[in-house]
């Protein structure tokens, strides 16, 4: 028979473990979360950016499929150029991988999300694909 100072101390370390498995799992989750919306105001901050350029000069840079992490800026004379004018200043690191397509007339930007999002469309736990495209045209797409 166990005595009772090892009952407790037995108790005390299921709790523990417990409460340790809890707290990852929290700061796993809301981290993940929080990517989620980190990479989407990246993104949409980047698209409110080439409005402001096409706005100016009545076209998009072009430039062919590229991550996300390699735009450092956009100016007047392009992505990742000296300019005038800086419409957009990323050089930071992007929550998760996105890519950027463009020609004269329209772009897009798509990256991934893993959670449930209902207000984008996404209602299972499996996340999805979503783009943010010419005139800040947003849609999602879930995974199966």
């Amino acid at each position: 028979m166990f005595n009772y100072s090892k009952k407790i101390k037995i108790i005390s370390l299921v709790i523990l473990a417990v409460l340790v498995g809890l707290i990852i799992f929290m700061v796993y989750f809301n981290n993940n979360r929080s990517d989620d919306i980190v990479v989407f105001t990246q993104s949409k901050e980047l698209a409110v950016a080439l409005e402001k350029y096409y706005d100016k000069f009545n076209e998009y840079p072009e430039l062919e499929k590229t991550r996300t992490n390699l735009l450092t800026k956009l100016t007047d004379n392009g992505f990742n150029q000296e300019g005038d004018i800086i419409y957009w200043q990323g050089g930071y690191e992007w929550a998760r991988g996105a890519s950027y397509t463009s020609d004269s007339n329209n772009y897009t930007i798509i990256f991934r999300i893993n959670n449930k999002w209902p207000m984008w469309g996404i209602n299972t736990y499996n996340g999805g694909i979503c783009t943010i495209a010419t005139n800040l045209s947003i849609s999602c797409v879930q995974s199966f």
